[in-house]
């Protein structure tokens, strides 16, 4: 269309149509006005779309440091697992979330009417259990990424609150 407009222009300078050349190089103008116009438009409509996308990432990377928080707030193993499975079960919306022990099995690839995910629970090679979610939605990649982060961090605790029951024992020994 621009192309044609443009050719227009020269065709009537060529032959000496000055208002022939004058409303070909308006066309070409207004057609490439249009196009600038719409890009604009077009890109700042793919920005907002960004930035509610990353709003989303930063909202959600909040709640799960919050979520790192709860978890850490106590020293007994047990509770630090209960509430991995609390705080899982809140941030990807899971209908359900558990602790597999290490050594078990933890069942079907997929639960009844829902999809499921499975993230390691370790420290330093070795396998604690893993962390089982279920939700009717299925898990993303960047679900399971965001998973195996608090899966991690779980783990580090509990290891933590071992290391520390141990030192507590220890120094009780020590002091007998």
């Amino acid at each position: 269309c621009t192309v044609g407009a443009a050719l227009v222009g020269a065709l009537g300078l060529a032959f000496g149509e000055t208002e022939v050349a004058a409303g070909g190089l308006v066309a070409s103008t207004a057609f490439f006005g249009g196009f600038a116009l719409y890009l604009i438009v077009s890109e700042r409509r793919r920005h907002e779309s960004v930035e509610d996308e990353l709003q989303a990432q930063a909202t959600f990377l909040e709640s799960l440091v919050d979520s790192i928080g709860a978890v850490s707030s106590t020293l007994d193993a047990s509770e630090i697992l209960d509430r991995t499975c609390d705080e899982a079960r809140r941030l990807f919306d899971a209908r359900s979330a558990r602790i597999i022990p290490a050594g078990r099995e933890g069942g079907r690839d997929t639960a009844p009417g829902g999809e499921r995910m499975i993230v390691p629970l370790a420290v330093h090679g070795e396998r604690l259990g893993d962390l089982e979610l279920v939700r009717p939605e299925p898990f993303h990649r960047w679900d399971h990424m965001r998973a195996t982060v608090l899966a991690d961090f779980a783990a580090r605790a509990v290891e933590n609150s071992r290391l520390l029951e141990e030192a507590r024992d220890l120094e009780a020994e020590r002091e007998r």
